[in-house]
Parts: C-alpha cells; sequence; structure tokens
C-alpha cells in the first residue's frame, strides 16, 4: 500500500493501425482503447515503467468526504463493487488551476451503494472531489502470458510497500509470475499491483520485445499522475505513457522525456540515476539542484544537464532525502 505519502504532500512500436495524436488540455481520465504496445528489451537489467491502464469502472463526484479511522469515506452514489481497484483524484475541468492533488491514487479498501472507502485521510482535501476507479494492473495483466516474457525473466518491484524500503522480486514461468519464496501452487502471484508511473527492473536472459497489454490492461490514462517516493528508496519512477518506440519528431511527439521534468518535485542534492541502454545496468548518476539536473563530473557552468532524457517506456531511479511526490503530465492518445 502506496498511499499514505501522497496524502501527507496533499497533493506503441504501437499496432500500426492505430493513429495517435498527442495534445495538449486540462487533465482528465479518458480511456481510449489502444490494446498493446511491443518494447524491446536487451539481455540484462532495464528499468522500465507500464504504459497501459485499466478501464474505468466508475466515474463521479463525491457529496461528502469522512473520516473512517485512518481511512476516508467518499459518499457518492454508485453501484457495483469495486476490488482490487484504486480510486483516482480528477481534475475539475470547471475550475482553474489544476488542482494540485488530480491525478492521486487511493486503494480502495470497500464499497457499498452510497460510499468507497480509501487508504489515507483526504478530508483536508475538499468534500466535492470528482474522481474515478479502475482496477489495479497487475503483473499478470501488463505481461501476461504470450507476452514475450520467457522462462526465468524477472521483475523487481521497489517501495511496493510504503516507505520500508523493500524489494520484492518475481520471476516468469509456464506462463505465470512466481514468487520463489512461496510454495506451490501459491507461488503464483500474477495479481501482485504495479500502480501508476510505479518503475520496475525487468532481468532479462536474452533481447527480448515484450507486449504490454493486450487483454484486461488495453488503456490509456490520459491525466496527470502523482507517484509517491520514499526516503528508504530506491524510486523507480516512469510516465505512464504508451508511445513507446516512436521516432522523434513524429506527428505524436518524442519518443523521450526530459528528467529536468522532475526537478520541480526534487529537493537539492536528490539524486536520480538512469540505467546504461545495454542491459549491463552500468547507471549514470546525476543530481538535482537549483531546479536543474547536474552532472558531478562536469565543471560549471558544463555541469548543467537539463538536456538529459530516458526513453519512453522506461523509468529513472530517484534518491530522495525526504518522502514526497513526483507528478507526470497527461498524455492524451487517441485512435
Amino acid at each position: 500500500m502506496r498511499t499514505p505519502s501522497i496524502i501527507q504532500t496533499t497533493v506503441l512500436g504501437v499496432a500500426a493501425a492505430l493513429a495517435l495524436s498527442v495534445t495538449s488540455q486540462a487533465a482528465e481520465s479518458s480511456t481510449p482503447v489502444i490494446g498493446y504496445y511491443k518494447q524491446s528489451v536487451p539481455p540484462g537489467v532495464s528499468a522500465l515503467v507500464g504504459g497501459l491502464t485499466m478501464k474505468k469502472d466508475f466515474q463521479g463526484k463525491s457529496t461528502a468526504v469522512a473520516a473512517a479511522g485512518a481511512n476516508s469515506a467518499i459518499s457518492c452514489v454508485h453501484t457495483g463493487t469495486f476490488t482490487a481497484s484504486y480510486v483516482e483524484l480528477l481534475d475539475d475541468p470547471t475550475t482553474v488551476p489544476v488542482e494540485a492533488y488530480a491525478g492521486t491514487v487511493l486503494d480502495v479498501v470497500s464499497n457499498n451503494g452510497a460510499s468507497i472507502t480509501v487508504m489515507g485521510d483526504i478530508t483536508a482535501l475538499g468534500q466535492a472531489l470528482n474522481f474515478c476507479v479502475r482496477k489495479h494492473v497487475t503483473l499478470g495483466t501488463l505481461l501476461p502470458a504470450g507476452s514475450g516474457a520467457d522462462d526465468f525473466d524477472s521483475i523487481t518491484l521497489s517501495n511496493d510497500v510504503a516507505g520500508v524500503g523493500v524489494e520484492s522480486s518475481y520471476y516468469y514461468e509456464g506462463g505465470n509470475w512466481k514468487d520463489a519464496n512461496l510454495l506451490p501452487p501459491n507461488d503464483v502471484v500474477n495479481g501482485v499491483v504495479i500502480y501508476p508511473g510505479q518503475g520496475f527492473a525487468y532481468s532479462a536472459g536474452d533481447v527480448r520485445v515484450l507486449t504490454f497489454g493486450g487483454g484486461a490492461s488495453s488503456y490509456v490514462k490520459s491525466g496527470k499522475t502523482i507517484v509517491p517516493v520514499f526516503a528508504s528508496g530506491p524510486n523507480l519512477v516512469g510516465p505512464v505513457n504508451p508511445l513507446v518506440g516512436l521516432p522523434p519528431g513524429s506527428p505524436t511527439g518524442t519518443n523521450s522525456w526530459l528528467v529536468v521534468a522532475l526537478a520541480p518535485f526534487m529537493a537539492d542534492f536528490d539524486s536520480v540515476d538512469l540505467l546504461a541502454a545495454d542491459g549491463s545496468g552500468t547507471p549514470s548518476s546525476y543530481y538535482f539542484e537549483g531546479g536543474h539536473v547536474k552532472d558531478a563530473n562536469l565543471l560549471p557552468p558544463n555541469d548543467v544537464v537539463d538536456t538529459l532524457a530516458s526513453p519512453v517506456g522506461s523509468s529513472v531511479i530517484l534518491s530522495v532525502g525526504g518522502d514526497g511526490t513526483v507528478s507526470f503530465a497527461p498524455v492524451t492518445v487517441s485512435n
């Protein structure tokens, strides 16, 4: 559960038949169907991030938000039962600027026809909150059987337990993701959650062409994304963006994102590592200072490297001095 630290700060190749466009709009959470995208990874270790999400099961506006112990009850009339799901707080399109909390993800604890209880205390954010509900993306929906993962490829998630520095590794075998610490049949862990913007280390024994999505996880989350980061680190983060493999300068944009976009959320001397593209796992290290990305191996003024970019579909590794959040701008994709 990764929600509390969010609240503390209050805050494809894609299938060729799809025509994609990126536009700058107010943050929202539309979910056009994309289906899947492919991404090549080298043998060795890569830092990746998932670019797709699940469809919206519900969207509405609360009539009240009340404390429920350490959690919060969001009052709204709805139908259905939301299991293995999260609430995403959305921008109110009638107000300017975009609310600071838009893009916050909150695990659903329970729900009935009149309210949805989420983890964390969000009562300070107001009584009338726009939100939607989605099921969690998991190991088994992001990279299902037939995705191109091969036996004994592995995924490592960092800080999937809030703020305690836990790293959890899982391996692929026979169409399932498994936990080596568990005995069969309980070792199958396809339901392990990957949160929006949460990166992971992927280890492959050879070159892989991975197909992300293609089943339940086939939708685009086009609103802003807020990702918690913890001082216990390391934190792997990246934009939720399915535009993988597009050539620079294409009509839909570029195939990289600027690391300096994280600078507004970083304190001086927080650091960022980018893993080598050859799978060796060798990091290139930089730090943030004064709103810039800097290289300690260079002398001023040449130490400023704000043009430093990471490929779309990749995550970077952040080490921070205190718990907080980073925010990624929305990506709007239409087909």
